[in-house]
């Protein structure tokens, strides 16, 4: 029983630190639970947004790169010749590989936005950022 309530004793103690910090400075506290609740709806908001345009993008470029693909293979088959049909090729691999890039900076945007902050963090907001 000791193991298991020494486990979770950073939680109690954070606990009783935010009790008193509430009862014995009720103003102090809530302005600094009001400044971290703001810092975080404007991190995440920021995620939550960058990591939409790069969605987007990612989409433009597959979709671009779908319909080049398709232009090529009707140039591959109407003229029988490399020269248009190569470079209409060479440009929707490049869309395709653009697309690609830009859905994993959205990924990487968007699984930031779920990740959680402890209020040491939260006063040492380089580290968060990094």
């Amino acid at each position: 029983m000791n193991a298991e309530l020494a486990r979770h004793m950073p939680l109690f103690r954070s606990l009783a630190q935010n009790l008193a910090a509430y009862l014995f400075e009720r103003s102090a506290y809530l302005r600094s639970v009001r400044a971290y609740m703001t810092y975080q709806v404007e991190y995440r908001s920021g995620k939550w947004m960058g990591g939409t345009a790069f969605l987007f993008i990612g989409v433009f470029f597959l979709i671009g790169a779908s319909f080049s693909l398709m232009f090529s293979l009707y140039q591959l088959l109407k003229e029988l010749t490399g020269n248009v049909t190569l470079s209409a090729f060479v440009v929707s691999w490049v869309c395709i590989f653009l697309g690609f890039i830009f859905l994993m900076f959205s990924k990487k945007s968007y699984s930031g936005l779920a990740s959680g902050m402890t209020f040491r963090e939260w006063k040492n907001r380089e580290d968060h950022r990094s």
